[in-house]
């Protein structure tokens, strides 16, 4: 079970109204969020990034060699199939790596997510439902 199949995230999201405007956007994001990384190595998770090491779980990307993979020029790309069917760690790694606004540009132009994910990320990144799109492969 990935981080967006599970209904928990969805209902905590609902903390968003109650954020306090003094955070910035970072805090904001991972604010929600704070229960589920908890039980993720975040240090290890960071430190994968700062190696440039991919910093993904390979098998989200079994379809693609990860050499070829450039996660600016790709990023709709990954952040896509992070979002889709990555787990809280890649979800962690995507936050660190790609702006709040990269995010929901991709999630915006996105044609693959299904009505839950839809749903989590519109509430997620603060996203209007008429925004967001699902795929008439999950309709």
């Amino acid at each position: 079970m990935n981080l967006f199949t599970a209904t928990a995230p969805v209902r905590d999201l609902a903390l968003l109204e109650n954020i306090s405007p003094e955070l910035n956007s970072f805090e904001c994001i991972f604010e929600p969020m704070h229960s589920y990384f908890k039980f993720i190595d975040t240090a290890k998770a960071e430190e994968k990034i700062r190696t440039m090491a991919f910093p993904f779980s390979r098998n989200l990307f079994w379809d693609v060699n990860i050499e070829n993979i450039d996660l600016q020029k790709n990023s709709r790309y990954v952040i896509e199939r992070v979002i889709t069917r990555g787990f809280t760690e890649d979800f962690y790694m995507l936050l660190k790596i790609y702006s709040t606004p990269q995010i929901q540009e991709a999630v915006r132009k996105s044609k693959e997510l299904d009505a839950k994910t839809a749903q989590f990320c519109s509430t997620f990144f603060n996203i209007p439902k008429s925004e967001v799109h699902v795929s008439s492969f999950y309709r």
